[in-house]
């Protein structure tokens, strides 16, 4: 089996007439939509075309390493039926490297060496290095692959055939070649279309001679190869047949206060200072909330609240204890120790910790990069999120189960953050702060998820685009979740029911309360209470 030791390329394009298209969804790099289409059509390479009109798409405009490349911006729209996908591809260039004697008959192997706009997609959420490969040429040459990145040396199958299409034309007086790709759905995804469904996915082009070749990515790599699976974004089916008009979006200014919270109720400022706050917990036995604090002297804190404005420092030079949750099934705080990479386990004592335990410290011999957050399920197993905020290549989340074994469950988010499991343990809320939204995945009888079933929960279109954080749950089953421009609460089923606008950047919530009726909000530089009508989950 023949090898190819690098296949790059692209999705794009623009018009005869470059179009000053939009994004598919505005403040939000790092998805594209495919617009599902009444029946299958016939493949033009022609933007103009009916199936192609009014269809907006995503923009590969960057090199490798994010700097813009000039005068190659490519736009790249798709579109879907239950059968296929398809992708057109406009791409302007100033010259050409073109293969000899082409041929659209059979593939071509080892067609990156030449100009090719190409796209990549996974579907394997399980392992995010297996994906395929599709390109096309100006010439209308074409090849698909199925690449294996786990071993070494890498899988690149040219000989997998998917049956797939493709077309281009040559504009050379406008200095544009349009590509056009029609794959079957059902060589690339066991899950039926529907939409909704994502896949990770990620557009390249190369153009140019060797000299001055152009090396063009959507997602950039940051990488010596376009071959980085952990940069690949995301596509979306959509169902309507084309975008709508954004031109008066739902913003949060629009939402009302949830229906959840207490009749004239009003937020309360019950701490305030010079701190950024996080990991609120409530502990029905002392009647007090826990809550951490990372100080600007780079100390971190557990603070304990003894009364309005009055604070006990409970535990000093934590480690960076972040998030923390009251375990149920032991009575003990649980911790997301971010600096000294570990998850704690705590006796609640009067003037302080008691009995500190180190859960976890290292998965199979590698260190955590910076435990965020936590969340118990019914059986006393602990997930926890482990971001990546730098290389963003290494994020994960875990989950430590009764008997203290670890597994690494999702490793394909970027910066995992604010997590949660549903009352009746059967779903995992996750919360992408790079992504900015919220995730949730079917939990399986052993504590792993189902990764390809993932689908986004929640993801308002906002003008505020605060990462989205900690969240918790009521007893009716409705989320809360800390992000852009307050709390959101949202249904089960992913409705958004209102807002609780805050100024500041939420972090985290919880209920508590003598009646566990209170929501206690930690923000920057304050922590929040707010009167509620229902009991936390």
């Amino acid at each position: 089996m023949k090898k190819v030791l690098l296949l790059i390329a692209l999705l794009s394009f623009l018009p005869a007439q470059p179009s000053q298209g939009r994004q598919a969804t505005p403040g939000d790099s790092s998805l594209a939509l495919s617009y599902r289409a009444p029946s299958d059509f016939a493949l033009t390479a022609d933007p103009n075309a009916t199936a192609w009109k009014g269809i907006t798409g995503v923009f590969a405009e960057k090199g490798t390493g994010g700097a813009a490349v000039a005068n190659h911006r490519t736009e790249i729209r798709s579109r879907w039926t239950e059968k296929n996908l398809y992708f057109l591809f406009v791409c302007p260039y100033e010259e050409l490297n073109l293969k000899p004697k082409p041929t659209t008959t059979a593939e071509t192997n080892m067609l990156w060496e030449w100009d090719v706009a190409e796209v990549f997609i996974g579907t394997d959420y399980r392992n995010i290095k297996r994906y395929t490969e599709f390109q096309v040429s100006p010439q209308g040459e074409w090849v698909d692959l199925m690449i294996d990145r786990n071993p070494q040396p890498a899988d690149h199958d040219w000989r997998w055939n998917s049956g797939f299409a493709a077309k281009a034309r040559l504009d050379r007086e406008k200095k544009v070649w349009y590509g056009e790709m029609r794959i079957p759905l059902s060589k690339i995804d066991r899950r039926t279309p529907r939409a909704g469904l994502e896949m990770r996915i990620n557009f390249y082009r190369l153009q140019g001679p060797s000299s001055k070749r152009k090396l063009i990515n959507w997602q950039p790599v940051k990488s010596d190869t376009f071959h980085t699976p952990e940069a690949f974004g995301r596509l979306r089916l959509h169902e309507s047949s084309a975008p709508s008009n954004p031109s008066t979006p739902p913003q949060a200014g629009n939402f009302a206060l949830p229906p959840t919270v207490a009749d004239k109720a009003k937020l309360i400022v019950v701490y305030e200072a010079d701190s950024f706050f996080e990991g609120p917990a409530w502990d029905p036995v002392s009647g007090k909330l826990y809550f951490t604090s990372f100080r600007k002297d780079k100390n971190q804190q557990i603070l304990r609240l003894d009364g309005p404005g009055q604070v006990y420092v409970w535990m000093d030079k934590t480690g960076g204890v972040n998030g923390m949750r009251l375990s149920r099934t032991t009575g003990r705080l649980i911790g997301a120790q971010a600096y000294d990479h570990n998850v704690l386990s705590m006796k609640i004592g009067v003037a302080g910790p008691e009995d500190i335990k180190r859960l976890t410290t290292d998965f199979e011999g590698e260190a955590y990069n910076q435990p965020n957050d936590l969340a118990e399920a019914p059986n006393g197993g602990v997930y926890y999120t482990d971001p990546d905020f730098k290389g963003k290549t290494r994020s994960a989340v875990y989950y430590l189960n009764p008997e203290g074994k670890v597994r690494r469950i999702i490793t394909h988010l970027k910066i995992p953050n604010g997590i949660l499991v549903s009352a009746d343990g059967k779903t995992l809320y996750v919360a992408d702060s790079f992504e900015k939204r919220i995730y949730s995945y079917p939990l399986m009888p052993d504590g792993s998820v189902e990764q390809g079933a993932v689908k986004v929960f929640f993801d308002p279109w906002t003008e505020n685009r605060n990462d989205p954080d900690g969240m918790c749950a009521d007893a009716e089953g409705n989320l809360y979740f800390a992000m852009r421009g307050g709390v959101w609460v949202v249904s089960p089923e992913g409705k958004a029911l209102g807002l609780i606008p805050i100024n500041e950047f939420c972090s985290n919530v919880a209920f508590g309360g003598k009646e566990g009726q209170t929501l206690f909000i930690t923000c920057q530089g304050r922590v929040y209470s707010l009167e509620m009508k229902v009991r936390g989950a």
